[in-house]
């Protein structure tokens, strides 16, 4: 049951398209680009250039990277100059350059980090530190069995996208001696609440913990689960009745290095910086203004089946091919996700954290899956496929134990009717002197 459903998982798949309005490329394709230019920034200026650079590196926030991470930092100007065609105004960078710059010594990471240094109106400076790797991989997962075991795996391709931006905003108050206000950590384009419960290394260097594949950064080390609803509610409760209980939790997150000894982390710290701060005035090195795509599109709909010490993991895989199909999977799997765009062309860049994101102008990923009749016909085939597989292990397990009665009950009366047959033997034995009696 479970290899002719993945087979029509296949086969829908590749003709749900045909059954899929295509839909315009409208703004924002990347819920974290710039707006139109219409849309009024915040105001702000550029913190004086004689004391910019100090200012930057004394708040510099330290980074600590998963022991595992496959795809660390890169020097956005070095991918500029080695990759950027001009001709086509794209930038690919070949597979083989994918995991970034080597490690020193195994654990310390030299790339070097994007900048820029605001004053807003009120007075408070503003510091953003930007993040730059040349992949993004796969979405991170979690599950814990009905023993409490807790199995964590990265799943491709789900969010695996070419070019990742991230960054931290640190916010300073203060005239002459400046002081940390607040820290915002920034995970996936969304805007989090500025963070007050922040740890800091010598006094001034905030500490960023970038997590693995996703390179979302937090201010704690542990796993973190990203709120999803589809994941919560209907997914989780889907998957214990799936596994008929031997799954009791499934989570979509990134995962943390908590678990790990402190001394496998990779620190990133004491890097170069990039002044990128003037870069909306058109100042700055010309990759720090170019507006294209930091790679080319990623197809995220190629799932393929998680690793093989995840229980239950064929169950996993059928699933999640029918939610996508039925277009529950908007998030995190895309026919073409595009990579993002430099620090510039990010809304985050212009409103510092602190603002209010602008309002969208279109639903988020227009050109992702929507859900159309062959994905609704493969969704109640797979719930009405997993019912069938149900009613056929209960309809096993009575036939199972019917004949599992019924040769008890035979055996038990087979053993009745030969204990009254020697009872019988007995008792005519002692009535008849013939045949041996008195």
């Amino acid at each position: 049951m479970l290899l002719t459903a993945s087979a029509l998982c296949l086969l829908l798949k590749s003709t749900a398209a045909l059954w899929t309005p295509s839909l315009p490329p409208l703004w924002p394709q990347d819920e974290t680009e710039m707006p139109p230019d219409d849309w009024e920034k915040p105001p702000s200026h550029p913190l004086n250039i004689s004391i910019r650079m100090d200012v930057l590196k004394q708040f510099a926030p330290v980074v600590y990277l998963h022991p595992d991470e496959k795809y660390l930092p890169a020097d956005p100007a070095r991918s500029y100059e080695r990759y950027y065609n001009a001709t086509a105004d794209t930038l690919s960078v070949p597979d083989s350059a994918l995991g970034g710059m080597p490690l020193r010594d195994g654990k310390f990471v030299d790339a070097p980090v994007s900048s820029q240094a605001r004053v807003l109106e009120d007075g408070r400076i503003v510091l953003q530190y930007w993040y730059y790797h040349y992949y993004n991989g796969p979405q991170g997962f979690k599950t814990v069995d009905s023993r409490g075991k807790v199995t964590r795996f990265p799943w491709y391709p789900l969010a695996v996208h070419f070019a990742d931006w991230e960054h931290t905003t640190v916010v300073l108050k203060g005239e002459h001696d400046l002081q940390i206000d607040s820290v915002y950590y920034t995970v996936h384009g969304d805007i989090n609440e500025p963070t007050l419960d922040y740890q800091v290394e010598n006094v001034t260097h905030p500490l960023v913990y970038s997590h693995n594949n996703s390179h979302a950064g937090y201010p704690s080390p542990a796993d973190m689960q990203n709120t999803d609803p589809a994941f919560d509610g209907f997914i989780n409760t889907a998957v214990k009745v799936i596994t008929l209980g031997a799954i009791t939790h499934v989570e979509v997150g990134d995962i943390g290095f908590a678990h790990l000894p402190e001394s496998s982390w990779i620190r990133w710290s004491d890097y170069e910086i990039y002044d990128i701060t003037e870069a909306p005035e058109g100042v700055g090195p010309e990759w720090s203004l170019w507006k294209g795509h930091w790679g080319p599109a990623f197809d995220q709909s190629r799932v393929a089946v998680p690793p093989e010490d995840v229980p239950w993991r064929i169950f996993f895989f059928d699933f999640l091919q029918m939610l996508y199909l039925a277009g529950r999977l908007t998030k995190f799997v895309v026919d073409a996700k595009p990579s993002p765009r430099g620090p510039l062309m990010h809304y985050t860049f212009a409103t510092f954290d602190v603002f209010p994101a602008p309002e969208r102008s279109v639903p988020q990923d227009p050109n992702a899956h929507k859900p159309g009749l062959l994905s609704i016909i493969a969704f109640v085939y797979f719930i009405l496929g997993f019912i069938g597989i149900v009613l056929a292990i209960v309809s096993l397990i009575f036939v199972l134990l019917f004949v599992a009665l019924r040769a008890g009950f035979r055996r038990a009366r087979a053993a009745y009717v030969d204990k009254a047959n020697r009872r019988s033997q007995t008792t005519m034995s002692e009535r008849d002197p013939l045949l041996g009696g008195r």
